[in-house]
């Protein structure tokens, strides 16, 4: 992005004071980082994962089930309570609303959660 990494530190300290005079403190700010592993080499260019989106075929598949307790867990994706709503179920027992694992899964075919992996294309 064109910012010496000497003045990254500076950057990130200007950008969360931006953020905390702009939210208030009763909303959450989620951030996901994605660690940037450069390689060693001339260039140094960052290495980007080649990530695997799980098989149309296994993301159909997914159970779905309905929660029938009083207290309503939330999604580990977006963080909304499920509500009795219809929830999507991994072979690793971990759950998430439909759409929310849907696009996940379409991206990589680990579980978000655990990386328990799901079948690909190239299985």
């Amino acid at each position: 992005m064109g910012v010496p990494e000497d003045e990254h530190p500076a950057v990130v300290d200007k950008l969360f004071r931006v953020v905390e005079a702009a939210v208030s403190p009763v909303d959450t700010v989620v951030v996901f980082v994605w660690d940037t592993i450069y390689r060693v080499g001339d260039g140094h260019e960052p290495y980007r994962p080649n990530l695997i989106p799980a098989s149309r075929s296994s993301i159909q598949g997914l159970e779905q089930v309905t929660l029938d307790t009083d207290t309503s867990p939330s999604c580990a994706i977006c963080l909304e309570d499920f509500e009795q709503e219809p929830i999507t179920r991994l072979p690793c027992r971990h759950h998430f609303h439909v759409h929310c694992i849907v696009q996940c899964l379409e991206i990589s075919h680990m579980c978000p959660l655990c990386r328990y992996p799901m079948p690909t294309e190239e299985d």
